[in-house]
């Protein structure tokens, strides 16, 4: 990401187009893969050593989530129930109370029609994405950042119980530790 793209960049830096995988202890980038679940940030960082890069730095991502349309969500200003892997993504619409529902899904549809929610394997939301070509950055898992914890992850999950609020690039737990905890390395 160039310097000059954005906001709060003081430095270009790249960043892996998409969520961790392992490959023999080590982050790799690849599409169509699990996302590496860590136990902690400290996990986090050291597979992306082991891969020459590091965890991207709180601002780095957050200015990779927002991209150079610099939006509330990667994709743009309004919650998408089906762009990115999320608790609405996956609602059982074509069975009732919600095959009268119009859209389905819709933010919250979990809570009325249930859902098959699950991760995703890596880039299989490819939509979930922005003019810098970062895929996942809200969604799928949770993404541990450089000097974090288990309260400091970004970018909700699948399972999060308020997509529209946790996917938020700006969002942050602070109070609560989720689960789904993933990442992605910087250079």
């Amino acid at each position: 990401i160039p310097a000059n793209s954005t906001r709060g960049v003081s430095e270009p830096f790249c960043i892996d187009i998409y969520e961790a995988s392992y490959d023999n202890a080590s982050a790799a980038s690849l599409p169509g893969v699990a996302p590496w679940q860590v136990a902690d940030n400290a996990a986090a960082q050291a597979a992306c050593v082991a891969a020459g890069k590091t965890l991207c730095s709180a601002n780095q991502w957050y200015v990779a989530c927002i991209g150079p349309e610099e939006t509330v969500y990667a994709y743009g200003n309004g919650y998408e129930p089906t762009t990115c892997n999320g608790l609405d993504t996956y609602c059982y619409c074509d069975a009732a109370p919600c095959t009268t529902a119009d859209p389905c899904p819709y933010p919250g549809c979990y809570f009325t029609c249930g859902a098959d929610f699950h991760w995703d394997l890596t880039g299989a939301s490819s939509g979930c994405t922005n003019g810098y070509g970062v895929i996942d950055m809200n969604g799928n898992v949770w993404e541990y950042v450089l000097g974090g914890n288990d309260t400091t992850v970004r970018g909700g999950a699948y399972n999060c119980g308020d997509s529209e609020t946790y996917h938020r690039c700006d969002y942050i737990p602070g109070t609560w530790t989720p689960s789904a905890r993933g990442f992605r390395c910087c250079k």
